[in-house]
């Protein structure tokens, strides 16, 4: 596994990945936290992961210079191990505080990106 997962979901989670620790607030400063906006989900975890092995299998990096447009980011968590692959990362979500906070306090290094975007699927115009 190319990151360790926490035993428990507190508000701040450290994630180890790609040679970076990465911050992950649930909440954006003064805020309670909205559950399921907030939350990591398994299935995050699994795609990070999977990002990681297609990379590790790749030999000049598989994401390097790829856009990848992560849908209901919550967190931003995957977007960010994105992005620290080398991919230009797009990450959206109707609420964009979280999304904003993980982004500003988590510095991107190399060749990736990432950008927060706000997307409402019950938006005619953002669809």
């Amino acid at each position: 596994q190319p990151y360790a997962i926490p035993a428990l979901a507190p508000e701040v989670v450290e994630v180890a990945f790609a040679g970076h620790t990465i911050r992950i607030q649930r909440h954006a400063a003064g805020q309670q936290s909205r559950g399921v906006h907030c939350a990591i989900w398994p299935a995050a975890w699994k795609l990070i992961d999977t990002l990681a092995q297609l990379d590790s299998t790749s030999s000049k990096g598989l994401w390097k210079s790829k856009r990848v447009l992560e849908l209901g980011s919550g967190t931003g968590i995957v977007g960010m191990c994105a992005a620290l692959l080398g991919a230009a990362a797009t990450v959206t979500d109707l609420h964009t505080d979280v999304l904003q906070t993980n982004v500003r306090q988590n510095s991107i290094t190399g060749p990736g990106s990432l950008r927060v975007e706000c997307l409402d699927f019950a938006s005619a115009q953002d669809l």
